[in-house]
């Protein structure tokens, strides 16, 4: 790690713990000192508990540092860095470095974000090797033998397989988990067989590894043993011209029944039929035919045929024999066996001092010899075709006899008249010096004779043993009990037991020769040891050709000639129908045609023997490709060159024959393309690589840049034409930055500064790119607007890819704590990304690193594989795996022709043209095409959406020649009402509109809405600003509503005009202002719905025109409801509570106050009424008949009722010489104006008539008045 970091980070200080001792605080050093610049913000930092894969940093912060924040940079010395941010309020900080490699040296700072550097202060501490177990076996697998007989097989552990010292392997009862068998492998031995099962019972297995580190977590499987046969077969007993059988089963074999099974013979052929001396006995038990080698050189053949009761076989021979084969006078024949699957026979015929091995076919009856051998000590054979194998013994006292077999298919491979020696193809089984006898119990043991001993060998070379005490001659098996003869007394033994039961008299007559047992399970019809594996689907858009591996037997015992012509079978059908169709082939591949486009469908592959079906246990899952896809290919970086290839990795080949161009390409780390341009281009690995441009119509390459930083992770904008990469830095004191270029070579430029950054993804319909930092996806508007958190995850990805199209981004991750690699998929918009990512787990054992990723999308299809210094596969899954997770299968491998198995693929793209789709309305590519226009109209309020809560502002769309591609750039202010302005806002969108929720109501909005493209920033002379209010809200209730009646005229006397009045609500209560009143009259003769004038607070009932004839709506001697509501935008308020009206008695206007200068007179309909003391000033409440004057001799108001004598001070001692007085009945205030003698300015003046003492001036004259005469009040405006 450097020594100066150019960002925002402080000091470092780390301790090591060696030994794993306890944490030891390092004072700092002066050189890990804080700069005398700056305060120290922490102390007592120490390294702890030193794992291979972890390690604890503490450290003390500053005690007058609160909300501390600090970064920790560790990195693998040169290479990449990690940095995790920490904060917090605690005393003591303790921070744990997850993810590290054992046997590592590592360099650690810890920074804090406020301050300018990190200063000098860096440690190495290196971490342990893994003192740990093992991961779990791999690939397990169990299959089932027989009735009694379980067969478990594995791999090698994936995680730290150095270590393993061996296996257990431990077998269970499903009902009975305490009985548990265990068996011990060392480190090369990967199977295992158990014997004695109860059959037709499920078993749980398990195999975990052992180390000097203790025992891995175990894999687990389960499997069910076969069901035994109710009636097992027949047991031949072979005498030296006769042939006998008695029926045979367990049962009969127990001590307590087998007298009765011994005097129980029945003949089959006896010496009338015979009339030579029997050399061999064997049968086909599928063909129902026993073959017979007779001492006069003959082979016969006779038909026999079974049936069954229930309890017992039937066994019937047709006595006429055929003649299959004669040999040369002089010849003998020896034993005999038959090849059950493949319909041969085998026989010995000795020949002088040789002896042969002949086979015939037994439907061509074409003979051959396929062996022979300089001696003719050899007695028995027998055939395991199952396995491969033929077995032979030689009975001699020498050095060199014993037990051989031979691999079939050398044997076969002799089609000559000159047989080849066996020596040559023969092994040892078992070397003895005494060898008696032998049989084969398939899938099970191999029993012999020899040294007057019963051996066994198990089919997996395993659970070897012997009974001692048997000085047996002859032996056959019936499962695991073995059935022997000694000078025809007969035995019973068990392959697990330390020696034979019993003894007992076989047989009273001539010598028997031999045992033979007649079983279906002697002669098994194999099913495929395995289902068919390395599935790979190679798609097009109407076709797929599937292939697959072979079916292998996983035992060691099993040959190269085991049985292989399996029939394979691919069931297939679209992912969303039930029913599958089937198509067939003994071939390793097929071809399904007449198949939909880009169309998902599912598959099952099964292989078929004669002895039954294994299907793959998961359907695959693959998708067919979108039409026009024809032409698309693979674009793949190696270490040895840039290739091309067809899109299931066929045919690959370098991408020009022009031998520059391809030395160019050496040592590629990433590659991209522009479809439309004919350009490749890739970055070349290492401190100083270049950037490379090849244009394929021209054939022609060249150096685009000539000197890059590390480069790493290329990417293309193929509708702004620019190349993105990674510059890792030639110092590692550099950040890593995100670097662009325009594909001429122009414009270079920094985009994004990250020192984590490893790999990116461009999505350049929607202008997005995308990039991973340590546990982080992070995306980027092209513009460069909106950088923003994408996505935290638990493991750091190694590789990301899109889907332009879907929207879909995907990530690779690999998890080192149980070896499994994962697929996530996540969805995104040209704005953000989703929050539920969607997984899906892949085998671990496809993958051989965890530290570099390749990940590719093209045309339904992902692409992936990891990095690693030695050859790998790519491999291929359906991209929409997040539809159907439950059906999804093992990877599909693909294959890569002619590339060199050493070639290390860093990077992968699809070329196609339907991978770079353009956006609406957009023809030419590059950035002087993807500008935007001017707003067709302003901002403005979207008022049929917005209301008191919500404020949506809307504007015209840019007149740009792709309106759905443009980015726009809304910048406000918003001011509620009757509050302080809210800080500025900013926010990017693609729509024409932004909603504002959580508003309140009559907001001012002051908005500037800039258009920018997904991939280019505009300048400001594009900006429009407008300002604008929201909608108010609903006004409140409506308060102190008044009525007051009146007679219009003097002659009529039933009309009636109304005033009503009522307190105006202000710009709170009325949610920022009012429209206008709405006034409801019911009752007596009428039912009227008012409205005022805007927002007047009264409303005069008067006469209305109808029909030119004028008519009043109220009428004399009524009683009327009133109630008054306020309207505005936001709706109508709350109704007033309701008022009486009454016109009862309502008399007209009949009075006439005059004021002369020396006293007031009262004019009724007859005269003078009444006379008044008052002078002017004077002001009168018509409402109450009460009438004020200004009285200057004592400076005060005076009050009187026009209708008594009766005179009162109504104000004391007024501020001012009143020049003028005015009343305002609706407030019921007295309004005053005059001179102030103390200031000689004139001033307004308001006293409440309920309080006098609360008057109150309202307003100062300051320009010089020489007199005020008169005052008028509105009362309706208050003004």
């Amino acid at each position: 790690m450097t020594r100066q970091r150019h960002v925002w980070y402080m000091i470092l200080l780390v301790g090591l713990c060696i030994n794993r001792d306890p944490c030891i605080a390092i004072e700092c050093t002066p050189s890990c000192q804080p700069p005398a610049s700056t305060e120290e913000w922490f102390s007592d930092l120490m390294v702890c508990d030193i794992k291979p894969r972890n390690a604890t940093l503490i450290w003390t912060r500053d005690a007058d540092t609160t909300n501390a924040s600090y970064i920790v940079l560790y990195e693998v010395t040169g290479n990449q860095i990690r940095s995790d941010l920490i904060s917090g309020d605690e005393e003591q900080f303790t921070h744990v470095l997850t993810d590290l490699t054992p046997e590592t040296v590592y360099e650690v700072q810890v920074c804090q974000p406020a301050l300018s550097t990190c200063g000098n202060c860096e440690v190495e501490f290196s971490t342990p090797a893994a003192e740990e177990p093992s991961g779990p076996p791999a690939e397990l697998m169990i299959l089932a033998s027989g009735p009694s007989t379980l067969t478990v097989s594995w791999s090698a552990p994936l995680l730290y397989p150095e270590v393993v010292l061996g296996y257990i392997v431990r077998c269970a009862p499903e009902s009975d988990n305490s009985n548990i068998m265990e068996l011990s492998r060392g480190n090369t031995r990967f199977n295992a067989q158990f014997h004695n099962l109860i059959p037709n019972t499920t078993y749980n297995c398990e195999v975990h590894t052992t180390s000097n580190f203790g025992n891995s977590t175990p894999a687990t499987d389960t499997a069910s043993t076969l069901p035994r046969e109710t009636v097992p077969g027949l047991m031949f007993i072979v005498g030296q011209n006769f042939i006998q059988y008695v029926q045979l089963s367990e049962s009969s074999l127990h001590p307590a029944s087998f007298f009765s099974f011994l005097e129980s013979t029945i003949d089959v052929l006896n010496e009338t039929q015979i009339t030579s001396d029997i050399s061999g006995v064997d049968y086909h038990f599928h063909r129902n035919e026993l073959y017979l080698t007779l001492s006069n050189g003959n082979v016969l053949q006779y038909n026999y045929s079974l049936s069954e009761d229930g309890v017992t076989i039937i066994f019937t021979v047709h006595p006429t024999p055929t003649v299959l084969y004669s040999c040369m006078q002089g010849n003998t024949l020896g034993a005999i066996t038959v090849d059950w699957l493949f319909h041969n026979l085998y026989w010995l015929e000795y020949e002088g001092l040789f002896t042969k091995v002949m086979r015939m076919n037994l439907d061509s009856l074409q003979v051959v010899c396929e062996a022979v051998w300089e001696s003719q000590r050899y007695r028995k054979l027998g055939i395991d075709p199952v396995h491969g194998y033929l077995y032979w013994s030689i009975d001699d006292v020498s050095s060199d006899g014993g037990l051989f077999r031979g691999s079939l298919n050398d044997f076969r491979s002799s089609q000559t008249s000159t047989c080849p020696q066996v020596d040559a193809v023969q092994e040892f089984v078992f070397s003895s010096a005494n060898f008696t006898d032998f049989v084969l119990e398939p899938d099970v043991f191999i029993y012999f004779i020899a040294e007057n001993t019963v051996h066994y060998i198990g089919f997996d070379q395993q659970n070897n043993g012997s009974i001692m005490g048997n000085n047996s001659m002859l032996l056959e098996s019936f499962g695991e009990i073995i059935v022997t003869v000694t000078n025809n007394i007969g035995g019973r033994c068990n392959a697990t037991a330390a020696k034979c039961e019993f003894y007992l008299a076989l047989y009273n007559g001539n010598n028997i020769e031999d045992i033979l047992v007649l079983r279906k399970s002697k002669q098994p019809l194999p099913a495929p040891p395995s289902f068919p594996a390395d599935v790979r689907v190679f798609s097009g858009s109407e076709s797929a050709t599937v292939s697959w591996s072979r079916p292998s037997f996983v035992q060691s015992f099993f040959g190269q000639s085991a049985y292989s012509d399996w029939l394979y079978c691919v069931n297939y059908t679209t992912v969303d129908v039930p029913n599958m169709e089937s198509n067939c082939t003994r071939d390793l591949q097929i071809r399904l045609s007449s198949l939909d486009n880009d169309t998902l469908y599912k598959l099952r592959v099964s292989a078929i023997g004669p002895g039954g079906e294994r299907a793959t246990p998961k359907e695959f899952v693959f998708r067919t490709k979108p039409a026009g896809s024809e032409g698309a290919r693979l674009l793949i970086s190696t270490d040895a060159a840039v290739m091309v290839s067809d899109l299931d990795g066929l045919n690959p080949m370098h991408i020009s024959e022009n031998e520059e161009i391809t030395r160019s390409t050496k040592e590629s780390n990433g590659v991209a393309y522009d479809i439309r341009s004919s350009l490749y281009f890739w970055i070349i690995e290492g401190g100083q690589g270049p950037l490379y441009r090849y244009n394929t119509s021209e054939d022609t390459f060249s150096n685009l840049v000539p000197s890059l930083d590390t480069p790493i992770s290329l990417a293309s904008d193929w509708v702004g034409r620019r190349l993105f990469w990674v510059q890792d830095g030639i110092s590692v004191a550099d950040d890593r930055q995100l670097k662009t270029i325009n594909m001429d070579g122009g414009n270079s430029d920094i985009f994004d500064e990250d020192p984590r950054i490893t790999s990116i993804a461009v999505d350049s319909l929607n202008g997005r790119i995308f990039w991973i930092t340590g546990k982080v996806i992070m995306a980027r508007k092209l513009s460069g607007f909106s950088k923003e958190l994408c996505i935290s995850v638990e493991s750091e990805p190694l590789a990301l890819t899109l889907d332009v199209e879907k929207k879909y981004l995907y990530w690779m991750t690999f998890n080192n704590e149980d070896n499994t690699v994962w697929l996530n998929q996540l969805d995104y918009t040209t704005d953000g990304c989703g929050t539920n990512a969607v997984p899906v787990e892949l085998p671990g054992s496809l993958f051989v690193s965890s530290s570099r990723g390749v990940l590719t999308y093209g045309l339904g299809t992902l692409y992936l594989t990891t990095i690693s210094t030695s050859g790998q596969s790519i491999y291929v899954f359906p991209a929409d795996f997040a539809s159907f997770t439950s059906i999804i299968g093992d990877s599909v491998k693909m294959a890569f022709g002619v590339i060199p198995q050493a070639d290390v693929v860093r990077a992968v793209c699809v070329v196609s043209e339907i991978l770079q789709p353009l956006p609406d309305g957009l023809v030419a590519t590059g950035l002087s095409n993807v500008r935007a226009g001017q707003l067709s109209y302003a901002p403005r309020l979207r008022e049929n959406e917005s209301n008191t809560s919500v404020i949506v502002i809307e504007w015209g769309q840019s007149s740009a020649n792709i309106p759905n591609s443009i980015l726009y750039e809304v910048e406000y202010t918003l001011t509620p009402f009757r509050q302080p302005a809210m800080d500025p806002a900013k926010t990017f969108t693609t729509d024409t509109f932004i909603r504002l929720e959580d508003q309140t109501f009559f907001t001012e909005v002051n908005v500037t809405v800039t258009p920018h493209t997904l991939w280019l920033e505009s300048n400001d002379s594009l900006s429009v600003t407008s300002v604008f209010s929201s909608p108010p809200s609903a006004p409140g209730k409506v308060m102190n509503v008044k009525a007051y009646v009146f007679r219009p005229s003097l002659e009529n006397d039933n009309d009636i005009t109304a005033l009503i009045v009522w307190d105006p609500l202000d710009e709170v209560d009325a949610g920022g202002t009012v429209s206008n009143y709405s006034v409801s009259i019911s009752g007596g003769s009428a039912n009227l719905e008012l409205t005022t004038m805007e927002n007047e607070s009264y409303f005069i009932v008067r006469e209305f025109s109808n029909l030119n004839v004028l008519s009043y709506p109220l009428k004399n001697n009524e009683m009327y409801n009133v109630q008054v509501s306020a309207v505005n935008n936001g709706g109508t308020g709350v109704s007033s509570d309701s008022i009486t009206l009454s016109t009862n008695d309502v008399s007209p206007p009949q009075e006439l106050l005059a004021v002369t200068s020396g006293q007031s007179f009262l004019y009724g309909g007859s005269g003078v009424g009444a006379t008044y003391v008052a002078v002017h000033p004077v002001s009168v409440n018509t409402i109450s008949r009460l009438m004020y004057w200004y009285n200057s001799t004592i400076n005060s108001i005076l009050m009187q009722s026009l209708d008594g004598d009766t005179i009162s001070v109504f104000l004391k001692d007024t501020p001012i010489n009143v020049s003028t007085m005015a009343f305002e009945w609706q407030g019921e205030r007295l309004y005053m104006a005059g001179e102030n003698l103390t200031t000689n300015l004139f001033e307004l003046w308001r006293v409440p008539v309920v309080y006098s003492k609360n008057i109150e001036r309202v307003h100062t004259i300051l320009d010089p008045v020489k007199s005020l005469t008169n005052l008028v009040v509105d009362s309706f405006r208050r003004g």
